[in-house]
């Protein structure tokens, strides 16, 4: 990189809460993605078990 050149770049920002369920599980109340993230909701290896899947959302050229 050149001097006095500053590289572009993306801030990506995700927001996951878990709770107790009430049923002896857990719950996701918040579940949220900005920029190039998407947080997805997926089932657990067992039914009382929270799982999110953290996914690249964004494409395009680099540099």
């Amino acid at each position: 990189m050149n001097p006095g050149t500053t590289a572009a770049g993306v801030r990506s920002v995700a927001r996951i809460a878990a709770r107790e369920d009430g049923r002896g599980g857990t719950a996701l109340p918040v579940l949220e993605g900005e920029g190039s993230l998407a947080l997805r909701r997926t089932r657990g290896a067992v039914p009382a078990e929270a799982r999110v899947l953290l996914v690249g959302a964004m494409g395009g050229p680099l540099g």
